[in-house]
């Protein structure tokens, strides 16, 4: 017989609904089941809007176990002149690809805040504990977290810029080719790339506005420029590469492009 009759059908699924859910609730630990919320301080207040789900937040943090000195990770650290030596996390609220509670805890900041989040074990690596072995099962954790920058549900493929010096002569236009000195950072002030520092004396980009021969953010963020301009880029990753980023630029990051136009062809 090559098709069940629904009836049948209909047993059988029920069947193994019932089957699967009695393994599971054999398999639940009581603890799971304790509602444990996420407990958040502020330590600095921020300013702007607050943070909900969808927001895409650039934050920098150090984890430890609860009652802890120790961090298990640190993003902040810097070298001796002061400088970041890491980029920024980012988190998506509600995505679940950072772990449920420090999601959670983001909730509510707005940007330049810092915040204490305390997270029960059920909401932060469970009863397994971390895959590298760092956080050993059932442990609570505590998180200082600042956050840095952020982009808003459905702004991922919108830039931004602030005039820093406005230039002379004609505006940039598509099809322009243009040379640019350009210095590109994270949100912590991590610089990843800088045109001066190519070289002996500096390489500027040249590039055919319109073609991509820049990434997006850049190639519409010069456009209105006039020679001698100065602007800052704010540029969302869906502007860059996306989550999965290239070469020196990581994955899913905002980053900030400070460009000078030199010359318009």
């Amino acid at each position: 017989m090559r098709f069940l009759t629904p009836l049948l059908f209909a047993v059988i699924a029920f069947c193994a609904v019932a089957c699967k859910d009695n393994k599971a609730s054999a398999e639940v630990d009581p603890e799971e089941l304790l509602d444990r919320p996420v407990e958040t301080v502020d330590i600095k207040e921020g300013t702007g809007e607050a943070m909900a789900e969808g927001y895409r937040c650039s934050i920098t943090y150090s984890g430890k176990l609860a009652g802890g000195e120790i961090p298990f990770e640190t993003n902040g650290t810097k070298d001796a002149e002061g400088k970041p030596t890491k980029a920024p996390y980012m988190v998506v609220i509600g995505s679940l690809r950072s772990i449920p509670g420090l999601e959670k805890g983001l909730i509510g900041m707005k940007k330049g805040g810092e915040r204490t989040i305390k997270i029960p074990w059920q909401m932060g690596y469970g009863k397994a504990g971390s895959p590298d072995g760092n956080i050993p099962a059932k442990a609570d954790l505590e998180f200082t977290v600042t956050l840095l920058d952020f982009a808003k549900p459905g702004e991922d493929s919108k830039f931004d810029f602030e005039e820093i010096r406005a230039g002379s002569g004609r505006a940039v236009k598509d099809g322009d080719t243009v040379s640019v000195h350009y210095r590109a950072s994270y949100p912590n002030g991590m610089i990843f790339d800088d045109s001066r520092k190519r070289g002996e004396k500096g390489t500027p980009y040249t590039f055919r506005v319109g073609a991509y021969d820049a990434i997006q953010g850049v190639d519409y963020g010069v456009r209105g420029m006039k020679v001698g301009g100065i602007r800052k880029l704010w540029i969302p990753p869906m502007l860059v590469f996306g989550e999965s980023g290239y070469s020196v630029i990581q994955g899913g990051q905002i980053i900030y492009v400070d460009v000078e136009l030199l010359h318009i062809k």
